[in-house]
């Protein structure tokens, strides 16, 4: 990872020429950047969080046609400067941290009278649309090199704690461990959801709790690094699984291969989603798609949206994607990106059981169940 670009001047010159494209069309006068993931993709993963739980950071960045500035309190500018952005060639405006009023005075001495477009509530600015969100949808090769760098950290997080997993853990006790190497390996753990057993069935968005582990598991990560996020789901058993829960995996993973497929340049992604529910019924599970979202496009956030019938654009030319497709029991979680030449699988790892599909003319292989040994574990 040390010859990772971070935050090059190339690129963060890039997206700001995207920004000011897009103040030419929108008729705006300056753009105000403050949430954690915006600051990420403009600055090329530099960070600007101090609150792990706030989607706002602790500096905005002011672009107009002419201006690229910094505006953050007193407290935070100097660990910025020498820590994070001080060598990309930004102007700084700073405040009093007692004084908020600071904050908008800074803006407006750079903005003026201009009409602003903000990611967070402004004194009269108006909100930035869908199509600056798009701005962030095709990446850069730098951003992709990152990407790949962050899938093999977060999915060796995920599949060490799988591999340590034991009977008798709490989902509590399982969900510190994953937290654990999710930092050891450099990440901020966004997402974390285990369930045990009967809970796998019931929710398919549960919240660690103190229910010990008897025979299966399901751990999802959404696991971040230079603001690019990786959504990854595993499973373990302590046996083979039964024939019915066996057929809901090939089924399940069939959708997977589907929406591996369907994503791809130029297509719509209602076309895809409503393509996705169609198979389910083909399957023999027409139902399931509307008991859990399906995924969507991401990259700088879990998801910038979730697909659905409504959904409106197109995949970018170089796009990261994540599916997840679930039938009671089970789901298949994975991060990738997609090209005009093809898909890249991001959390990907060699020594993980797949379980192979074929489907439309194409062979993939999807992470399957780890079946472990059942681990006794006793206590003096």
């Amino acid at each position: 990872m040390d010859q990772l670009t971070i935050g090059g001047p190339a690129e963060v010159d890039a997206k700001l020429a995207r920004i000011r494209g897009y103040l030419a069309e929108s008729g705006l006068g300056a753009i105000l950047l403050t949430r954690q993931d915006n600051f990420a993709w403009l600055t090329g993963g530099r960070d600007n969080h101090v609150a792990a739980g706030s989607d706002v950071g602790v500096a905005s960045l002011l672009v107009t046609p002419t201006d690229r500035v910094v505006v953050t309190n007193q407290i935070e500018a100097g660990r910025l400067r020498d820590e994070e952005i001080g060598d990309q060639g930004w102007e700084w405006r700073t405040y009093d941290w007692f004084r908020p009023s600071g904050f908008v005075a800074a803006v407006r001495d750079v903005a003026g009278d201009r009409p602003i477009g903000s990611d967070t509530p402004f004194p009269g600015a108006g909100p930035l649309d869908g199509a600056f969100d798009r701005l962030r949808a095709d990446l850069l090769s730098a951003e992709v090199e990152r990407y790949r760098a962050v899938g093999r950290e977060m999915t060796a997080a995920i599949e060490e704690t799988c591999q340590h997993v034991h009977a008798g853990q709490t989902e509590l006790e399982i969900a510190a461990d994953l937290s654990r190497r999710v930092r050891a390996h450099g990440g901020q753990p966004g997402v974390i959801l285990i369930a045990a057993d009967e809970r796998i069935n019931k929710y398919r968005h549960p919240i660690p709790t103190d229910r010990k582990l008897r025979d299966y598991v399901m751990l999802v990560l959404g696991g971040s690094m230079w603001g690019l996020t990786i959504s990854i789901s595993r499973f373990v058993a302590f046996h083979p699984l039964a024939p019915e829960l066996r057929q809901k995996w090939r089924d399940v993973s069939t959708v997977a291969a589907y929406f591996t497929i369907a994503t791809r340049p130029g297509r719509e992604w209602s076309e895809i989603f409503r393509g996705a529910t169609e198979l389910y019924g083909r399957l023999g599970w027409p139902d399931e798609w509307r008991l859990h979202h399906q995924g969507g496009p991401t990259g700088y956030r879990g998801r910038d949206f979730t697909a659905g019938f409504e959904s409106s654009g197109v995949v970018a030319a170089t796009q990261a994607a994540a599916w997840n497709p679930s039938i009671a029991g089970t789901k298949s979680e994975d991060t990738i990106i997609v090209t005009a030449s093809g898909h890249e699988f991001l959390t990907r790892q060699t020594g993980w059981p797949t379980i192979k599909i074929e489907y439309d003319g194409a062979a993939f292989e999807f992470s399957d169940v780890l079946i472990r040994q059942q681990v006794v574990r006793r206590y003096a």
